[in-house]
């Protein structure tokens, strides 16, 4: 696929970024306000179900998951849960890891972040539940580090794909503003490498995403 949206990419970000992948340089164009919210609006579709046409969202079944591994005295649950769970935490993780990586002039607010998830998933995730989700991995950021975080996710990630999903939605919440820094083009470098994807997957999950954007 060939990239023909208008993203903005950092000078010297493909240079002398460990990591980053070969994303095209284009002029930068900054989104906001309403742009930018129709532009939210097309991550929709980088999740797979449709339930207006009657395909359950895996959203709702991960989301169930993660509540009832939650709840007191529920243990850990079965094996599918343990895996709806671990891929809702996972994903959201790598999405908000990408958000906010180091490197950034200006990192997006935790609640423009969390919008950009709720509208993702189609509004079927609850806030509470997204916002519990990015607190947890805000916290063992503090803790671990970047780099460390961003491995867990990737391990938490058990199908190609979740694993394919993950990076889609980490571009796309990185490029809904139309603007790629630095630090999000290394994040997600690095976040494919943790994933398992070869370069050339990598970049064609990116292109597809930044051509679907727009």
């Amino acid at each position: 696929m060939v990239c023909t949206g208008e993203v903005n990419l950092d000078a010297g970000a493909l240079d002398d970024a460990p990591g980053a992948l070969g994303f095209r340089r284009e002029p930068q164009r900054r989104f906001e306000g309403e742009p930018l919210h129709e532009r939210q609006q097309s991550l929709g579709a980088l999740s797979g179900g449709d339930e207006d046409e009657g395909v359950p969202s895996p959203w709702r079944a991960r989301q169930t998951a993660w509540q009832r591994r939650r709840a007191p005295g529920t243990g850990e649950g079965s094996s599918e849960d343990r895996v709806a769970a671990d891929t809702l935490s996972g994903i959201l993780g790598a999405v908000l890891l990408v958000s906010t990586a180091p490197g950034q002039s200006a990192a997006p607010a935790p609640q423009e972040t969390l919008e950009s998830i709720v509208i993702a998933a189609d509004g079927i995730l609850d806030r509470a539940v997204v916002g519990e989700v990015l607190a947890t991995w805000t916290e063992a950021q503090r803790r671990e580090g970047f780099e460390a975080c961003l491995a867990r996710a990737g391990t938490m990630l058990r199908g190609l794909d979740a694993r394919y999903e993950a990076f889609q939605l980490a571009a796309g919440v990185a490029l809904v503003d139309g603007d790629l820094s630095r630090g999000e083009a290394t994040a997600l470098g690095t976040l494919a490498r943790e994933l398992g994807l070869s370069s050339g997957e990598a970049e064609q999950l990116f292109d597809g995403v930044s051509e679907w954007m727009g």
